[in-house]
């Protein structure tokens, strides 16, 4: 064969192994919850679900087809070196200089990088490729699929929990949510709802405090000092020690910003009575998170987008959802949204934008005018618009 013949073959390899090692890091980083946030109908979803859920195969060809082209590519490097009158162990070493950093970059970095970032756009367009592919993984493949349901998701995270594996529980909670548009502020239990105790009460009338709570916070006149668990407290009762509580005060585990986003706020391990405290810019203390917040969170988003609506371009939320969800939902960009709106960051539910845009509460079925969606309240329990109607 001639040299140009080497480079052609070169060339082809190089693309297709560039395009198997994408394939093979989309597949790896799809997961059922990628789809709960774009607007697709009931039969695309269901294709494009099975997909997923029978991504292994997929996962297994692509890193199988991406050892053959860099095979053929490396050998396809080294004749063209021994076309050029080379030694052979000169043409080695030239290839192995050639092929290991132009593979790393073009074969590896850049296309996972990319494939990974337009995964949902590019599962959409290709899945009735992939779907005849997915069905004969399913027959003649294992007989028990991966299970990535919700319903999965959440008992896994639930077990996690309950052994107290909280490294493994926060891995599950990043790779199946994405949180680019939250912050603490948006799963944060505000101060108002949190119980409040002088560091200077009786053990007794700090456990008349707790009213169902799992926790109170103590502060000395205006001053934060930590936590205060029941069950501390009710051992300390129990042992007849009638001490000063600031003995059996747990400090925060650390203090955060309500602006610090949640996929960082993430990146530090979470355990069960970790307590952290929200504060905001001016440093006053507004809210704090307990892990459990973080798990009713997860579960309420997963549980709540897996019952949407999806017929058209129409679904269903409750009012109380973000509003950074919902046009997530929508297919928006936030940031556009907020160019054009600045008195949005000011809101942080669905139900909160619509009462400032209707100038009050709305009447059941009314539709509201939002940019370029449309909100019809569905339920309104007393003055709280409780269902919302999001029609794009």
């Amino acid at each position: 064969m001639s040299m140009f013949e080497y480079i052609v073959i070169a060339i082809i390899t190089s693309i297709l192994s560039a395009l198997s090692s994408g394939f093979e890091a989309m597949f790896i980083a799809l997961n059922v919850y990628d789809l709960s946030r774009i607007n697709i109908s009931n039969k695309v979803y269901n294709k494009v679900e099975f997909v997923i859920l029978n991504k292994r195969i997929f996962v297994f060809l692509f890193l199988f087809f991406n050892t053959i082209w860099n095979v053929l590519f490396s050998i396809s490097v080294f004749y063209i070196f021994l076309s050029l009158n080379l030694s052979e162990i000169v043409s080695g070493v030239l290839s192995v200089a050639v092929i290991t950093p132009f593979l790393f970059i073009f074969s590896e970095v850049l296309p996972k990088a990319v494939f990974r970032k337009y995964k949902d756009r590019i599962i959409l367009f290709l899945f009735p490729i992939f779907l005849p592919i997915a069905f004969l993984g399913r027959i003649f493949g294992p007989s028990k699929t991966e299970d990535m349901s919700f319903e999965h998701i959440i008992s896994t995270i639930q077990k996690e929990f309950e052994e107290g594996e909280y490294s493994a529980i926060t891995e599950t909670i990043k790779n199946i949510a994405n949180f680019e548009d939250l912050v603490v502020k948006n799963i944060m239990k505000p101060i108002t709802e949190v119980g409040v105790v002088s560091v200077s009460d009786s053990l007794e009338k700090v456990l008349m405090s707790f009213d169902g709570r799992e926790f109170v916070i103590v502060m000395d006149g205006m001053k934060p000092l930590g936590v205060l668990f029941v069950e501390d407290v009710i051992k300390m009762l129990g042992k007849n020690k009638l001490g000063p509580i600031a003995e059996i005060i747990k400090e925060p585990s650390r203090v955060v910003c309500e602006r610090c986003e949640v996929s960082r706020f993430l990146e530090e391990e979470f355990r069960d009575r970790d307590i952290v405290f929200v504060v905001n810019d001016s440093g006053v203390l507004v809210g704090v998170v307990s892990y459990m917040e973080i798990f009713d969170v997860l579960t309420r988003v997963i549980t709540d987008i897996k019952k949407k609506d999806r017929v058209g371009n129409t679904f269903v939320v409750d009012g109380d959802e973000s509003i950074s969800s919902v046009l997530e939902l929508a297919g928006k960009n936030y940031s556009k949204i907020e160019a054009e709106y600045p008195w949005i960051n000011e809101f942080d539910t669905v139900s909160g934008i619509i009462l400032y845009v209707n100038g009050g509460l709305p009447k059941k079925g009314q539709k509201i005018k939002f940019s370029d969606l449309s909100f019809q309240v569905l339920e309104i329990d007393n003055f709280k618009i409780s269902k919302v109607k999001v029609l794009v």
